[in-house]
């Protein structure tokens, strides 16, 4: 009996080595046992199309491999025009945000160009205006608007309207902005 259990166990291990080395050979491709196999399989009744079916299937999967490979060179394709895309979307957003700052500066350039020119003419047609009135009422304008604004319209006036300008005010706002001229150029 010990004999019979012995040959069994023999005929398996037998087994079980052809079949890791068979195993061995297919994953190294040196033999194909699928197909070998299948081909055994297919002469069994209701077993024909076996053989056929693995070569469409394995026609398949070479198609879907293909088509895999060309997909990702796209999405390859497709991440580096993202990425230049970006890179370009961020340098227009810089150039963008450069030229609104130098067109903010340069409103605000205009604004002041035209505010000054503005104010120069208003100043002068208020120089014309107090250089009409007598010295007396000149005077008391002169004192009620900000100094630096007086100062500019005395400028403007000839010298001798502007003396007697001087001298029909009171004398601590005559000397207040005497000092101030004196001052500023």
């Amino acid at each position: 009996m010990d004999r019979f259990i012995f040959g069994i166990l023999t005929t398996i291990v037998l087994l079980v080595c052809v079949s890791l080395v068979l195993y061995s050979f297919d994953r190294a491709e040196i033999i194909d046992l699928q197909k070998g196999t299948l081909l055994i399989l297919g002469h069994i009744p209701g077993w024909e199309e076996l053989p056929e079916e693995l070569e469409a299937g394995r026609g398949r999967l070479k198609n879907w491999k293909e088509k895999e490979k060309t997909y990702l060179a796209q999405i390859d394709r497709l991440k580096m025009d993202n990425n230049k895309l970006q890179q370009e979307l961020k340098k227009t957003r810089e150039e963008v945000e450069a030229m609104t700052v130098a067109m903010t500066k340069e409103q605000e350039r205009l604004a002041e160009a035209v505010d000054a020119e503005a104010n120069k003419a208003l100043e002068e047609q208020t120089a014309r205006l107090i250089a009409e009135m007598k010295p007396k009422a000149a005077a008391g304008y002169l004192a009620k608007i900000p100094a630096p604004v007086a100062i500019n319209i005395l400028r403007k006036l000839e010298p001798r309207k502007a003396a007697k300008i001087m001298e029909a005010m009171p004398t601590e706002d005559g000397s207040a902005l005497i000092a101030m001229m004196a001052e500023t150029p």
